[in-house]
This record gives structure tokens, sequence and C-alpha cells, in this order.
């Protein structure tokens, strides 16, 4: 959770209320306009309705979007094109604070571009985690592969740091004839061979 996320439940907590008993915060799902909501976002012919300053409070790429002279500084309807409804929609409903949706193995893939798109510092971190837990003991050289893919796009460098830990934990067998493996970027594929021959080196001076 971010600092600005943090803010908003202690403030909520201080003041003796619970997010729960408010309705027009239990219904903030982003499907039904409230009264908060200032900002509609148009997706697939579909629309979300929102509230611009508790965007532009958790992410940065909102915040110079409605501050600078972009078209979107004024606007009250802001078109979303290429992305999908329920990615969106997803994503959205993982910013708030008091929301149950968590990050998890099945929807990361709809929230983690979007968070990194947007620069969602404690989303991106919650994203992280996910990733770094199911890693944990992960020997299936092609999952490892896909969480590699994903955490390079997106720049998750600790997860590219344990999926190498991985491919080392392993039989090289397992992945170098592998299609997955050999579609992950050169440099990435280079520190896994670099350190697989180190670790080699490491254990010949062990047994001298």
């Amino acid at each position: 959770m971010s600092s600005s996320e943090e803010d908003i439940t202690s403030d909520t907590s201080k003041s003796g209320e619970n997010v729960n008993d408010d309705p027009d915060l239990k219904e903030f799902d982003f499907t039904i306009k409230s009264t908060w909501s200032d900002l509609e976002l148009e997706v697939e012919d579909k629309t979300l309705y929102a509230t611009r300053s508790f965007l532009a409070m958790i992410s940065p790429v909102f915040r110079r979007m409605f501050k600078s002279e972009f078209k979107e500084k004024e606007a009250i309807r802001i078109n979303l094109p290429g992305k999908k409804y329920e990615d969106v929609l997803t994503f959205l409903r993982c910013t708030i604070p008091w929301s149950s949706l968590q990050v998890t193995d099945e929807n990361i893939v709809q929230i983690l571009p979007l968070a990194h798109e947007y620069c969602i510092a404690g989303l991106l971190e919650d994203c992280c985690v996910c990733l770094m837990q199911e890693l944990d003991g992960l020997n299936y050289a092609a999952r490892i592969c896909e969480i590699c893919l994903l955490a390079y796009k997106h720049g998750l460098t600790n997860v590219i740091d344990e999926c190498i830990s991985r491919f080392l934990s392993i039989s090289s067998s397992q992945y170098r004839n592998l299609e997955l493996f050999n579609t992950l970027p050169s440099d990435i594929r280079y520190r896994v061979l670099l350190a697989r021959l180190q670790a080699i080196d490491s254990a010949k001076t062990v047994r001298q």
C-alpha cells in the first residue's frame, strides 16, 4: 500500500468512520456513479466512474494529465483505447485501500500492465510480492520463463533476479531447448548462463 493510500485509511480511522457503513464508499466500485464520481472512463464502449482527485493522488501519470495542458485536464470523459473493460475495472478496484480484491496469480496479468503504465507504486509492490511468492520453490521452467518475461516488460528487477535464481536451481536441460526460454531478452539469457558458469566454477573450487 502506498503512502497516499495509507493516509486515506488512517484519516478514515481517526474520524471513527467505518467505510463499510458508508453506502457511497461501499458502492464505489467504479461501475456505479457515486457522490464522489466526477470523471467517466470510456473503455470498450462501456463507462467506468472515477474520481479525479483520487486518481491524481495515487498516480503521477494521472496527476500530470490533470495539471498540464493535455486535453484531459478539463475533460469529464476520457477514452481509454486499446484497453479491456474488465482489466481496467479490476485494476481500479485494486487501487481502493479498503477493497477486498487483492493481486493474485489469476489477475496479475490484468493489473500489472496498468499499474506500470500509471506508475502506481503500491500496486506495483503488491504485484512484485505476488510473483515472488509464486516463484518460491517453483521448478517449472516454462512458468519461470513466463514470470521473467512479465517482470522484464514491467521493470520488476527483484523478480527478474529471483527468476535467474530459480533457473539455477533446476537442470539446464529443462529450459535450454525450451522455445519460451529462447524468447527471453538476450541480456537475461546471458545472465542465466553467466550465473550457471559461476556456480560451476565455485563448485570446482570447493572440490579442490
